[in-house]
């Protein structure tokens, strides 16, 4: 799913977004990797407000939440593209 991500990316021309090299981290998502269903996490961990009381919806950069959804969305088009094929 990695190449899937950054190949959307790329294909929207999102350099805020980026993926980094050989990273793996446990969260949320690995308990659906581990079951065997396709996840990935996207995530700012320069975000001051992570992990805490104050990461509330008020403090959401909307442009980051559009190209997040637009991402999401580029990669579900292109899959569903290459499974039709």
């Amino acid at each position: 799913w990695s190449a899937k991500i950054q190949n959307a990316i790329e294909k929207l021309d999102l350099p805020s977004l980026r993926l980094p090299a050989n990273y793996s981290i446990w969260d949320d998502h690995t308990a659906f990797q581990n079951a065997g269903v396709p996840a990935a996490l996207m995530i700012d961990y320069d975000y001051p407000y992570l992990d805490t009381l104050k990461d509330t919806l008020d403090k959401c950069d909307p442009q980051a939440v559009k190209e997040v959804g637009q991402t999401v969305l580029q990669v579900v088009i292109d899959h569903g593209k290459s499974a039709s094929r």
